[in-house]
């Protein structure tokens, strides 16, 4: 059974001490590689499907540690992205029409890139980074599920957005945005 966007927007919160993890980032320079190790581990739960609460944040140093080499593993296709994203700005941008059709590319290359992110956590290899074979037929599988998993990712979204407009809940809802970021594709990748 497909998760609800209730599953989704519950999670960062059903145990919120845990959502207060994110604030690691201010920690001078480790304290950013030790939250990305830390999005690694709670999309290694959702991977073996712990996904009722945010996973505890054992072991700061080891967090950093996991968090550098996500980012080092991270950065290649992320650059491979903007450089593509650089080429189809300058084809598109010329009209309205062209401007939507950017618009809406990028949106299907950033889902593409979180994706094989993914995919490399499950394998835990290099190389899986850059499977985008493996990693399309996931997404074409079943266009319904793949639209599914995009569209309550979105909505998700823009509802931390909407709640981060009041500076007090920019608080929790900045953290929250940031765990639940795959909540559903996860679940996407699990079932193709």
């Amino acid at each position: 059974m497909a998760k609800t966007f209730k599953d989704g927007f519950m999670y960062p919160f059903n145990n919120m001490k845990r959502l207060f993890n994110f604030w690691w980032v201010l920690v001078p320079v480790v304290g950013i590689f030790a939250v990305i190790g830390y999005f690694r581990e709670i999309v290694e739960g959702l991977l073996k499907k712990k996904d009722k609460e945010l996973p505890e944040f054992k072991g700061f140093l080891r967090l950093t540690k996991k968090g550098f080499m996500f980012f080092l593993i991270m950065l290649l296709p992320a650059i491979l992205a903007m450089m593509l994203s650089g080429v189809l700005n300058s084809l598109f941008s010329s009209t309205s029409l062209g401007k939507i059709v950017y618009f809406v590319l990028m949106l299907f290359v950033d889902f593409y890139l979180a994706m094989l992110y993914i995919n490399y956590v499950k394998e835990d290899k290099f190389e899986a980074v850059f499977d985008v074979k493996k990693v399309w037929e996931k997404i074409s599988k079943d266009w319904n599920k793949t639209l599914h998993a995009f569209l309550m990712q979105a909505l998700l979204m823009c509802v931390f957005l909407l709640m981060s407009v009041f500076v007090i809940t920019l608080i929790i809802t900045v953290p929250a945005m940031s765990f639940t970021g795959y909540y559903y594709l996860v679940e996407l990748y699990n079932k193709a």
